[in-house]
């Protein structure tokens, strides 16, 4: 069950269920803890989402004025179904699936933060007619020394090439 603490939506250790929450007021927001074969459906913008400790949990909404973040958790899904998201951070994640309107894909501003995950992929859902673009995210990067008399590292993802 979800409960409504201060401008907080707790949702908790909920187990095969369906949710739905319908937030009252500008500036509440939701975290979600301990859930598994959970859906979570958000139905007006809330300031953030937070997704903490989950197993296969699967999250639609309607915008953040903030960010959404996950961490430690496995196997999720997250849904952007209208409005904007600025922000995506993930920590400690693995299996996780984002997806975005192609409407939002253009949004230079939107960002994705990402540490210590694996299987991290970018879905950009467009017309009826038309296929996902899926974008993965790299995990694994090659650090190079600057060029001299810099002491900073050059980072950029790892590239595989084909035969």
């Amino acid at each position: 069950m979800a409960a409504l603490d201060a401008k907080k939506w707790r949702v908790e250790n909920l187990k095969g269920q369906q949710i739905e929450i319908t937030p009252n007021e500008i500036g509440e927001s939701v975290s979600i803890f301990g859930c598994a074969d959970t859906v979570v459906q958000v139905g007006k913008k809330v300031t953030s989402i937070s997704i903490d400790n989950c197993t296969k949990v699967a999250v639609v909404f309607n915008g953040v004025i903030a960010a959404v973040e996950a961490c430690n958790s496995k196997a999720i899904q997250i849904q952007l179904s209208a409005g904007a998201a600025p922000s995506f951070v993930l920590d400690k994640c693995n299996k996780v699936t984002i997806f975005v309107p192609e409407s939002e894909r253009r949004n230079s501003e939107m960002q994705f933060v990402t540490s210590a995950c694996s299987e991290v992929l970018i879905t950009v859902l467009r017309g009826a007619d038309e296929d996902p673009i899926e974008i993965p995210i790299p995990e694994q990067f090659v650090s190079t020394f600057a060029a001299a008399p810099s002491n900073a590292m050059h980072t950029v993802p790892v590239a595989h090439l084909g035969v």
